[in-house]
């Protein structure tokens, strides 16, 4: 499948407006926008990754930009607010002279561009359609943000963001997204029996999958689903044994304290598929999964602090 990687100019805007409102998660260094710190839009368009970082994405995917205004898609029609947001972000755009230092960094951009097609051709498709089983294949197209530090492949019907890290890791990642997310959220009784234990993961975490924008509990489900087997992945596509550890360890480091069991869970699917044959009906074990681990998380953790205030 032939997609084509481009820079999405107003992505990379609600990506700087990001940063000057403190969003630590994204990249952005650039010093020409120092100024403009206290525009209203700032705080305006705050609430759009503060929770989930893919409605920023998808925000900026969906402007449109004509005779001096913005507006957005039909299917981003529904946001809260979007005639104001809109409004200001057009004053933003005109008074930085955005699409002046748009066009300027085209050198850059371009590089950006050349490194991720060249990613994706090193990535094994076939792969995703034997692990996942049953999947309806959409016409996919890639945005590359490095404003954003992200890397977003979006069909009709879904954007789905991965980590900008200039290795095939992101790519992986946004691939597994394609195929995880609407197990999720196209399915109510998934939802029913993962969200009691995903409130309780979100609570041992909160902050740093904030800060991570990761912070509604189905987005920080499907996070941790796709970065586990974006692992598995590796173990099966020839990854060296260290490359393949020091994921886990990052995961855990960025407060997927889980990771490491559920990776090795994961076993469990991927040498049953005579029981499982597809990933979606393996998600009760999930639930299984992450229900127990988590109740042990808590436990071991009250455990240490009883201990501590006995002292």
């Amino acid at each position: 499948m032939a997609i084509t990687v481009k820079i999405n100019e107003y992505v990379e805007l609600v990506g700087i407006i990001a940063y000057l409102g403190g969003c630590v998660s994204y990249k952005c260094e650039y010093k020409e926008f120092a100024l403009y710190k206290k525009h209203p839009v700032v705080k305006a368009i705050k609430h759009l990754y503060r929770k989930d970082i893919n409605a920023l994405i998808s925000f900026g995917a969906m402007l449109e930009y004509k005779r001096g205004k913005f507006t957005l898609r039909k299917e981003g029609a529904r946001l809260k607010k979007s005639d104001e947001i809109l409004d200001l972000l057009a004053d933003f755009y005109k008074i930085s002279s955005f699409h002046k230092f748009f066009k300027k960094m085209s050198g850059f951009y371009d590089e950006t561009v050349a490194q991720y097609t060249k990613l994706l051709g090193a990535l094994n498709e076939e792969w995703f359609k034997v692990f996942f089983g049953d999947f309806e294949q959409e016409d996919l197209s890639a945005i590359v943000s490095p404003t954003l530090n992200r890397f977003i492949v979006s069909s009709k019907k879904n954007v789905v963001v991965s980590e900008f890290n200039g290795e095939i890791l992101t790519i992986i990642r946004a691939f597994c997204h394609i195929y995880i997310d609407p197990l999720l959220c196209g399915s109510d009784k998934r939802q029913e029996i993962l969200q009691p234990c995903a409130d309780k993961m979100l609570e041992v975490s909160k902050w740093a999958m904030q800060e991570q924008g990761f912070g509604e509990w189905q987005v920080l489900v499907n996070e941790y689903i796709v970065r586990a087997v974006a692992n598995v992945y590796m173990q099966e596509n020839n990854f060296i044994k260290q490359d393949i550890r020091n994921d886990i360890m990052d995961n855990v480091g960025r407060g997927f304290y889980l990771m490491p069991e559920l990776v090795g869970y994961l076993n469990k699917y991927r040498y049953c598929r005579d029981k499982f044959k597809t990933f979606g009906e393996f998600y009760f074990e999930l639930a299984k999964f992450f229900s127990s681990h988590i109740e042990k998380e808590i436990k071991r953790v009250d455990d240490i602090v009883s201990v501590i205030l006995e002292v």
